[in-house]
C-alpha cells in the first residue's frame, strides 16, 4: 500500500473510533442514570444503529474538516505549494489546525510545515 492510502485509512479508523467511544460513554451513562437493561444495547437494531451513527460522524467530520480548509486557505493560514496544488503548507497559528490536517490526510495531499 502507498503511505497516503495508509494515512487516508488511519484518518477515517481515527474518527470512527473516537466517534465508537463517544458511542460508548453515551450507552454506559444511559445505563447508569437511566436504568435502561443492556439487553437493549445487545439488539441487531442497536448495533445497526451504531454502525450508520458512526458512519454518519465520518461523513459529518470530513464535512467539517472540509470547511475548515477552506476558511484556513481563505485566511492564509494555508497555502499550496508547487504547480500540481499536491502539496500543502500549513501555519501553526492556524485555528482549526486539527481539522485542516484531517482533511490533508483524506485527500492524499502531503504537509510540508517547513515551506510555511
Amino acid at each position: 500500500m502507498k503511505p497516503s492510502t495508509i494515512e487516508l485509512w488511519r484518518a477515517h479508523l481515527f474518527v470512527a473510533s473516537l466517534a465508537a467511544a463517544l458511542i460508548q460513554i453515551a450507552v454506559f451513562f444511559a445505563i447508569l442514570v437511566w436504568r435502561i437493561p443492556q439487553d437493549v444495547f445487545t439488539s441487531s437494531q442497536f448495533r445497526l444503529g451504531v454502525v450508520a451513527l458512526v458512519a454518519c460522524s465520518v461523513i459529518a467530520v470530513r464535512r467539517l474538516a472540509h470547511s475548515a480548509f477552506h476558511s484556513a486557505l481563505a485566511s492564509r493560514h494555508v497555502r499550496f505549494v508547487g504547480g500540481q496544488q499536491r502539496t500543502v503548507a500549513l501555519s501553526p497559528h492556524c485555528p482549526r489546525r486539527f481539522l485542516v490536517l484531517l482533511r490533508v490526510r483524506v485527500n492524499r495531499q502531503s504537509l510540508d510545515p517547513a515551506l510555511y
